[in-house]
């Protein structure tokens, strides 16, 4: 969801899409400051139409990762490679998967 203004009031975007997240179950959404905190507009709607669309993919994969291990007994923490070359918390990939989404090349680079 975006509102052309939103990185002046991201709290009243983020309070929209809280709304509408209740009234679309099911429907993967969020609000364009929360993926992509900048001001050009475009860029922010492909951000988050980009990270809606793989949610449902990569936190099926993830909760299945981390079902896995936890069956196998591993308890340790679950780190993903970020685009950035950093790493994410399982939790925070599986609400922002497109920060992983140039993971390959900047893990490849480290």
């Amino acid at each position: 969801m975006l509102l052309l203004n939103a990185p002046a009031n991201p709290d009243f975007e983020a309070e929209i899409a809280a709304a509408l997240a209740c009234h679309l179950d099911g429907i993967p959404g969020a609000a364009s400051t929360a993926v992509w905190p900048e001001i050009r507009e475009y860029e922010r709607a492909v951000a988050a139409t980009l990270n809606a669309t793989i949610q449902p993919l990569m936190d099926g994969y993830l909760a299945g990762l981390e079902g896995k291990l936890v069956g196998e007994g591993i308890g340790a923490p679950i780190y993903i490679t970020a685009s950035n070359g950093g790493t994410l918390s399982i939790a925070t990939a599986r609400g922002r998967p497109i920060e992983t989404m140039l993971s390959g090349p900047a893990a490849g680079v480290a």
